[in-house]
């Protein structure tokens, strides 16, 4: 079942990266977060205009540009077998950041991934669907390793900080988020059922599997982080604004009632 567990949590990864990115550019604009994440807009829109090309599609402008994009966030491309075309496309996406992520941590995540790999279990995802309540237990003590494992590394080693960011930026942009989210859904989750399927076939895959287990766990438990911290001070930011609100009805009815 280790197979199944790793499609699930690939495609858990996808929503915590997309619904992130939607969280960041609702409070800072898609822009600012395109830059900000730039390793990761240049390998998915590299990769989703490679895709267009392929079908004799148009891919001019792009993301960052002052010309606009080749198409707009949200759009399905029009045309005979638009829909097809953005899967294809969000594919390749998907491809290219999980290559891109794959060899980033080949050449800078040694000491991190060895921290995950022999963890002993306490920063692991579990290879079998956990049962009721105890996925939240799991998800708790992934937590709590991440920001042991993170306090004890070397930050004064450049590929450290390197390191995080690269996998932050192509982890928040494995899903073609800036273009159609629903052809992307579609996509991963055929994708991920023929991984299965492969899987059920070849035993060996399976095996494979295994070894990109504490990468799958590392992105998984550091975009859960962002996404956990994102959302404390969203609330907070909406508390304020909310405490200042009420402070300056009340102000304006306590003048009110002191002209009347």
């Amino acid at each position: 079942m280790t197979y199944v567990a790793f499609s699930i949590w690939m495609y858990l990864i996808l929503l915590a990266g997309m619904g992130l990115y939607r969280l960041w550019t609702r409070q800072f604009g898609h822009r600012l977060v395109d830059w900000i994440l730039l390793p990761g807009t240049v390998c998915s829109e590299l990769s989703y205009a490679n895709g267009l090309l392929l079908l004799g599609r148009p891919a001019a402008g792009g993301i960052i540009s002052t010309t606009g994009n080749s198409y707009a966030p949200g759009q399905v491309p029009t045309g005979q077998f638009g829909f097809f075309v953005s899967m294809f496309t969000s594919l390749l996406g998907l491809l290219g950041c999980s290559i891109a992520l794959c060899l980033v941590t080949k050449w800078l995540g040694g000491p991190i991934m060895l921290k995950f790999a022999f963890s002993g279990g306490a920063g692991q995802l579990p290879t079998e669907l956990p049962q009721g309540l105890a996925i939240l237990g799991d998800q708790g003590r992934l937590l709590k390793f991440l920001g042991q494992t993170i306090t004890q590394l070397d930050w004064t080693n450049w590929r450290t900080p390197v390191f995080i960011y690269l996998t932050i930026c192509l982890a928040v942009r494995l899903g073609v988020v800036r273009h159609d989210w629903r052809a992307a859904l579609v996509t991963n989750a055929v994708a991920l059922g023929l991984l299965c399927g492969l899987c059920k076939i070849y035993p060996d895959i399976q095996g494979r599997l295994e070894y990109a287990w504490p990468l799958l766990t590392y992105v998984w438990t550091m975009l859960l982080s962002l996404l956990a911290i994102t959302l404390v001070i969203r609330g907070l930011v909406d508390l304020a604004h909310i405490i200042r609100k009420e402070g300056a009805a009340s102000s304006r009815q306590t003048a009110s009632a002191g002209a009347k």
